[in-house]
């Protein structure tokens, strides 16, 4: 028998839900949730400016979950955190209003660019402050709560999140991959995987707030579980093979898998590369590094490690010297492949083919484009 979701709509005014917040009802971190401070100030204030002037916003999503021993009533937040959470924000004076904020009949310029406290100590003497304080504390949320009652709960929920994030641009492709994956046992590795101290090194110049390390970390399981490069371009494709991984690899292969990205991390460090002097810790390079590092590892190349490492160091000393003019070919295709689109396919695949030339005298196999 078809089920249809059964929609639930309330509101919360602003003063209710700063209550409700310090009575700790509100967990702003369910594992679908993004990270914090994805939103910069300039939206913040935009959102704080929206409710001064009475604007709508959009709805907060939430799951209410009773503690059926003490009755006691908390609430998952399913979005909405950043708009929660900037509320929270401006009354601790850690958001301010934007300094446009009276540059329409809505607003007023003596609260430009002013914090709450500042705005309430205004609204003492100042009869149009404390209308904006009194419209701010009586703002309506308008609130929606997830059926709890609908059978297959959790999934109604992942896909309900999905399904609020995929109309705009509010969540990254690594974002929308976490929510849908979070309780897999494979993205709860990758999640493991960006505390390594390998990654916490050479992932240390991405976005870790927009998950930019963990959208690596899941190439490079792709990487060791599949064999297949996929570039920058074929995200659907990436989505697609990930998700295969999720539903046939079984509890075995994934711990082969597991066991084998640890045992190339190894690999990876007794190489001994200097990667901050070559200035090779970046994505660009680590890709290639571990398509490098997957052969060996692979292969029980260990006796060849030093001759390999050998090989290594001097092809990054060659690439990062000025003004040399006898470079060899490789490295000339591999430091072409730097300077454009480095992380499509075809740039990743002639930048693993030079460095595994260069080193070990192998091709790389060829594949379909």
């Amino acid at each position: 028998m078809n089920e249809f979701y059964k929609r639930a709509i309330t509101s919360r005014t602003i003063s209710v839900f700063i209550e409700e917040d310090l009575l700790k009802k509100y967990n702003f971190n369910p594992p679908y949730q993004r990270e914090e401070n994805v939103w910069d100030n300039e939206l913040k204030s935009f959102l704080i400016d929206s409710i001064m002037k009475n604007f709508p916003i959009p709805p907060i999503f939430l799951e209410q979950k009773i503690d059926q021993e003490t009755g006691k009533t908390r609430y998952d937040v399913v979005d909405g955190k950043q708009r929660l959470t900037t509320i929270k924000d401006f009354v601790n004076d850690l958001v301010k209003l934007p300094e446009t904020f009276g540059n329409d009949k809505f607003g007023y310029k003596k609260m430009n660019g002013k914090k709450f406290s500042e705005i309430k100590n205004m609204a003492q003497n100042d009869e149009l402050a404390k209308k904006y304080i009194k419209t701010f504390w009586s703002y309506m949320i308008t609130v929606e709560f997830i059926d709890i009652n609908i059978s297959g709960q959790t999934q109604i929920i992942n896909n309900i999140f999905d399904r609020l994030n995929r109309g705009g641009e509010r969540l990254n492709a690594n974002e929308l991959r976490r929510a849908k994956y979070y309780d897999s046992i494979i993205y709860q590795f990758i999640e493991q995987l960006r505390e390594e101290d390998y990654f916490q090194d050479t992932l240390k110049t991405l976005n870790k707030n927009r998950l930019e390390d963990i959208g690596f970390i899941t190439e490079i399981y792709i990487l060791v579980a599949t064999g297949e490069i996929i570039g920058i371009e074929e995200s659907s494709k990436l989505d697609e093979v990930f998700e295969n991984l999720i539903e046939s690899v079984s509890i075995e292969q994934h711990n082969k898998n597991k066991n084998d990205i640890y045992g190339i991390i190894k690999v990876l460090k007794n190489l001994n590369l200097d990667l901050e002097k070559y200035k090779i810790q970046g994505v660009t390079h680590q890709y290639a590094l571990w398509y490098l590092a997957i052969k060996i590892f692979k292969n029980n190349n260990y006796n060849e490690y030093y001759e390999i490492s050998k090989k290594l160091n001097e092809f990054y000393s060659i690439l990062r010297e000025e003004n040399r003019k006898d470079i060899p070919k490789e490295i000339k295709e591999y430091k072409k492949t730097t300077q454009s689109s480095t992380k499509r396919k075809i740039q990743r695949k002639r930048r693993v083919e030079a460095l595994l030339t260069y080193c070990t005298n192998v091709c790389l196999e060829n594949d379909e484009e």
